[in-house]
């Protein structure tokens, strides 16, 4: 069954209490959905352009495009909280598992932004590739992965170095990249191309194509 949302509904997160969460990007505002009723709560009004979503325990941080800002949410009340400052266009957002650092992808710096979350301090930003849409960490916590929409590429990170490892090519356009939850693959959505592709985590090799004609923009994992 359809469930209804707002305009432009991007991303999904699950919090600590089960609930599943979403952004609507062009109505500022963010729902959660009912597992069980399959209904969308009233939604919560952040404002500006959003454009992902993700959870630290029971808190929501949401990336405001349009104000350069992330924008932590109390899943529990419902209550916007203070903006965290970042760089220029934030786009992706993933939290580490155990939930004490945000990593932020900067379309417009090109780079990503690491967020203390107990202090809601950033960090030293980590240089990628070319306008990065997305990324990925690891369920280890040890790597995370960076889909480069403007060269093609998806950048490993060293999450325990901050540190870079060769680009990995792509298809056309990369949007969304996900990872396993054995971490043994990484899988990336190309714009372009119309299809994803599996990417063996240890070789960084393309291992994998599947078409999609539709025009596929994220994905979600089981």
């Amino acid at each position: 069954a359809t469930i209804k949302a707002g305009q432009g509904p991007s991303g999904i997160v699950s919090t600590a209490g089960g609930a599943l969460w979403f952004a609507n990007a062009y109505d500022g505002t963010v729902q959660s959905i009912d597992a069980r009723t399959r209904a969308a709560s009233a939604p919560i009004v952040v404002g500006g352009t959003l454009r992902a979503i993700a959870a630290a325990g029971s808190t929501l941080y949401v990336t405001v495009t349009s104000q350069n800002e992330v924008i932590p949410i109390d899943a529990r009340t419902g209550r916007v909280e203070t903006p965290i400052a970042v760089g220029n266009k934030p786009e992706g957002i993933a939290a580490s598992p155990d939930g004490r650092t945000l990593y932020v992808v900067d379309y417009g710096s090109n780079d990503v932004l690491p967020i203390d979350v107990a202090s809601g301090r950033a960090l030293a930003p980590i240089r990628v590739g070319v306008a990065p849409e997305s990324i990925a960490v690891a369920p280890d916590g040890r790597m995370a992965y960076v889909a480069n929409y403007g060269d093609d590429t998806v950048t490993p990170i060293d999450l325990a170095r901050k540190r870079t490892g060769p680009p990995i090519r792509a298809g056309g356009e990369p949007y969304d990249v996900k990872v396993s939850r054995d971490g043994a693959f990484v899988w990336v959505v190309n714009r372009e191309d119309n299809d994803l592709i599996r990417i063996d985590a240890a070789t960084r090799a393309v291992t994998a194509t599947i078409a999609d004609p539709y025009g596929p923009l994220t994905l979600v994992l089981p």
